[in-house]
């Protein structure tokens, strides 16, 4: 049989309060667009991993004009290209959360 205990149930339930903290906070930073700040944070990203601007236009089927536009802030992306943009980058859900709260949009 299975067999579950108390401790394995609290860490199931930490890692699940963490996911829903992580997700409100993506939801209330990001709203229905992106801020400009992100733009800035993904090509400091991009440029420290040494990754080229054609290598997130493959990844995110764009051209690279639009990788530069939406780095320089002039195209924001929506709610819904976050994750897929985000792992283009290499980085989670939980790396916007973190970057945010630097940003000083949430509380810790």
């Amino acid at each position: 049989g299975i067999f579950v205990t108390t401790s394995d149930i609290v860490k199931v339930s930490a890692c699940a309060i963490l996911q829903v903290r992580t997700n409100v906070i993506i939801m209330a930073t990001m709203k229905q667009h992106t801020k400009p700040w992100v733009g800035r944070w993904l090509n400091a990203v991009r440029i420290e991993k040494g990754i080229e601007v054609t290598a997130i236009a493959s990844k995110l089927n764009i051209h690279p004009s639009n990788v530069a536009r939406r780095e320089c802030g002039d195209q924001r992306m929506t709610i819904d290209d976050g994750p897929i943009v985000l792992a283009a980058y290499g980085l989670t859900l939980a790396d916007y959360a973190k970057q945010a709260k630097k940003e000083g949009l949430v509380t810790p």
